[in-house]
């Protein structure tokens, strides 16, 4: 099946508007923790197009139709995989937020993979009005193999409400995991989207945002670090339905030895989004000659009141940098490394909780700052 679909397609013959990929929705059980905040509410459904989760509307639309996001949740991966996953009768997860209530302890899932087999779960966090929340999901394996992973978040964000997902993957270099993320905000909500990607051999990555309330705002920082074979796809979506909405898409990330990455981000105005604003930014380092970037911006525009903006820094180490701390007695190789790894600190950085930063410098190997 085709996943991380644009909304539009570009020029076919670069191979850049999709991504091929076979999921098997028949899940194995493994070694899940959760930690869920008093007064959050959780209760099981099933995915399928006898409900409104998932419907036809999702299907990928053609050339030219970019429908906003109607009755049932659109993901990055697209329609295609929405149609075969509403086939399934995959199990789902809702976690329901109360109203006008800040939480101050996050909702924690901790995803544990200790053999190979086929894994997933898809969990819906539904924020009421006027609520704070925040969702941290750690995924990481050991002894998997070549596990495969799937975990598909979703969100519905109520007016005046605010939801902060933050995602660390550190995943064994055999694995293969995709990770799916949708959901929409109301007047004056707002999702912020944090990312560490840190492991894994072959990843995909997609998250589609429809800001459909006035004000509604979406923020996406994320940050890799792809070394030897990895292969990471990705495609963000900021889909601008109300007027004043805001968006940003930031990605930072390093590629080393022979790393394959794709990143497509897309902001995409409808009519009627007036004095709405998007931006997209992506900072890429490359390491060794060897290494494959792609990126593909996009902005799509049907109303004439917008802002929209996007860049790209794409290049290796620079050269005076590099000569500066060799001669200061530091290896050239722990140079390389030092640079790396601010990339991904800085979005590191982001994380408030003591806990996810305490593990993710465990994985690291580095003392927390």
């Amino acid at each position: 099946m085709k996943i991380n679909t644009l909304p539009v397609k570009t020029w076919n013959k670069l191979r850049m508007n999709d991504c091929e990929a076979e999921i098997d929705f028949d899940f194995e059980e493994y070694e899940y923790k959760e930690e869920i905040p008093e007064g959050v509410c959780k209760k099981t459904l099933t995915v399928g197009y006898d409900s409104d989760e998932v419907n036809p509307e999702n299907l990928t639309p053609e050339m030219g139709s970019r429908p906003s996001f109607g009755k049932g949740l659109r993901t990055g991966f697209g329609g295609e995989f929405a149609g075969e996953l509403g086939k399934s009768g995959a199990p789902l997860i809702v976690y329901e937020f109360g109203e006008d209530v800040k939480y101050e302890k996050p909702l924690y899932q901790d995803f544990t993979y200790t053999s190979k087999g086929n894994f997933g779960n898809i969990s819906e966090f539904r924020v009421g009005p006027g609520t704070s929340a925040t969702v941290i999901q750690f995924v990481t394996s050991k002894d998997a193999g070549e596990a495969e992973i799937f975990i598909q978040s979703r969100y519905r964000i109520e007016k005046g409400a605010s939801l902060t997902l933050i995602q660390v993957q550190t995943l064994e270099k055999s694995c293969r995991f995709y990770n799916d993320i949708g959901g929409n905000v109301k007047e004056d909500g707002s999702f912020k989207l944090i990312q560490l990607i840190l492991g894994g051999k072959s990843c995909a990555y997609g998250a589609f945002s429809s800001l459909e309330g006035a004000r509604s705002r979406f923020e996406s920082n994320l940050a890799y670090d792809l070394d030897g074979e990895d292969n990471l796809d990705m495609n963000y979506v900021a889909d601008h339905t109300g007027p004043r909405s805001e968006s940003n898409i930031k990605a930072s990330g390093v590629l080393k030895g022979n790393a394959k990455k794709l990143f497509r981000g897309t902001i995409d105005f409808h009519k009627g989004c007036a004095a709405s604003k998007g931006a997209e930014a992506e900072d890429v380092l490359i390491i060794d000659d060897s290494c494959e970037n792609k990126t593909i911006p996009l902005i799509l525009c049907d109303e004439e009141d917008v802002e929209g903006s996007h860049g790209a820094t794409i290049g290796k180490p620079d050269e005076k940098q590099v000569f500066y701390l060799q001669s200061r007695g530091i290896d050239e190789g722990e140079v390389y490394r030092m640079i790396a790894r601010s990339k991904v600190a800085f979005v590191e950085r982001m994380i408030e909780d003591e806990r996810t930063r305490r593990r993710i410098s465990a994985y690291t190997g580095e003392d927390e700052e």
